[in-house]
């Protein structure tokens, strides 16, 4: 017995339903943001690894980990012990690093995009050396206000008209009529200069 187009189509509707049922409740964003927070986790393992073993060379842990704090290159004092350093696999900004107790102590944090948030201020989760009592907070990043930007003066040419007569005070500098002020200045011009053009000419410009 053959199977006609009708049944053939009602089949491929049910299998679409049920493949769009399946893939809604797998959440594949969510799967992806906790594949990335379990990176993360490993990542500081890793970090804590290489601190270790710093710390068994040194009196103190390093200063820093990272050469800066927005590029994903390990500072020189830990590059011998982790020569390509993790960093967020979703950003790949470095992960906050701090020193406390002078240099005895660390601690690494990392921010998650599932699971409890906020649980060490901006941070989510963090790793730290063992004689660290409790793991303090990140402050919140703060951006400092930028100054409103300040208008240019403008320059404002004096309008064409009559040349008037009387002491020759003005001459062209820079593009601009100004004051000569007992400058050398020639052409000199009574009480402004005139001409839609006058202060624009090299040829009128003053010393």
């Amino acid at each position: 017995m053959g199977v006609t187009v009708i049944e053939l189509v009602v089949v491929v509707a049910i299998l679409g339903i049920f493949i769009g049922i399946v893939l809604l409740s797998i959440k594949p964003q969510l799967q992806m943001a906790k594949s990335r927070d379990g990176r993360r986790k490993a990542d500081l393992q890793r970090i804590s690894t290489a601190l270790e073993d710093y710390a068994g060379d040194h009196p103190c842990y390093p200063e820093r980990i990272y050469s800066d704090d927005e590029n994903c290159l390990p500072s020189d004092e830990i590059k011998p012990y982790l020569s390509k350093i993790p960093c967020d696999p979703l950003t790949n900004k470095p992960y906050d690093y701090i020193r406390i107790d002078g240099c005895k102590e660390y601690v690494v944090y990392a921010n998650f995009e599932s699971g409890e948030q906020g649980k060490y201020g901006r941070a989510d989760y963090a790793v730290a050396s063992s004689n660290v009592a409790a793991i303090p907070t990140l402050p919140p990043v703060t951006i400092a206000p930028t100054a409103a930007p300040t208008a240019a003066p403008t320059t404002v040419l004096p309008t064409e008209g009559p040349t008037p007569t009387g002491t020759f005070d003005y001459g062209c500098f820079g593009g601009q009529c100004l004051p000569r002020n007992g400058r050398d200045c020639s052409p000199k011009y009574p009480a402004g200069c005139y001409g839609a053009d006058t202060c624009l000419n090299p040829a009128n410009e003053c010393r």
